[in-house]
């Protein structure tokens, strides 16, 4: 069984489905607690940063993602989940992220405001063959030790995937990226549990 961590900022319903397509039982978490027994965490986002990272701690997810992440369990962050595995991002005048991998989170620099749309990224540590999916954000990891697959093709290269172990993050949306997305989604999980 899959948890899906709710925190109030994240595409539940959409990574669910997703999941239901790849015939992965999932089911959303309110607390920590509930994750108890379970093989993998994904740990969705959409919104700003500080106040996603607010409601982790105020929910005490914090914490339980940092020790999970810490006994090399399955997790994965996907889109503003990512970049809360960060160790800081400047976005909403700066905060702490939870640190499971080193790297900061900055302002988009790209041709665009907000990069959004779909786009392909180069696996650095070997990938599930898809390599087109949907991005949308304003904020992004320029450089971490952990990258996985990098994205570059409006301008500015940007971390679109890390990896240590059994802990993954995804810049952009598998849940909304058709068919190559669900290809990742069985992979990251065949690779992490």
């Amino acid at each position: 069984m899959i948890g899906i961590v709710d925190y109030g900022a994240g595409n539940l319903e959409n990574l669910r489905r997703a999941l239901t397509r790849i015939g992965r039982d999932a089911r959303v978490l309110r607390s920590p607690g509930e994750a108890e027994g379970l093989q993998l965490l994904f740990l969705p986002g959409v919104g700003s940063f500080g106040s996603a990272m607010g409601s982790l701690r105020a929910s005490g997810w914090d914490r339980a993602l940092i020790g999970w992440a810490e006994a090399q369990r399955g997790l994965i962050g996907i889109c503003l989940g990512m970049q809360m595995m960060m160790e800081f991002s400047f976005e909403d005048g700066g905060h702490r992220g939870l640190g499971i991998f080193r790297g900061t989170v900055e302002p988009y620099r790209g041709g665009r405001r907000i990069h959004m749309g779909w786009d392909r990224v180069e696996w650095t540590q070997g990938g599930p063959g898809a390599d087109t999916f949907y991005f949308v954000h304003r904020y992004c990891a320029r450089s971490c030790p952990s990258q996985a697959a990098i994205c570059g093709s409006d301008g500015e290269q940007f971390v679109a995937a890390v990896r240590e172990g059994s802990v993954m993050g995804f810049q952009f949306h598998p849940e909304r990226s058709g068919p190559e997305g669900l290809e990742l989604l069985r992979w990251a999980i065949g690779e992490v549990v």
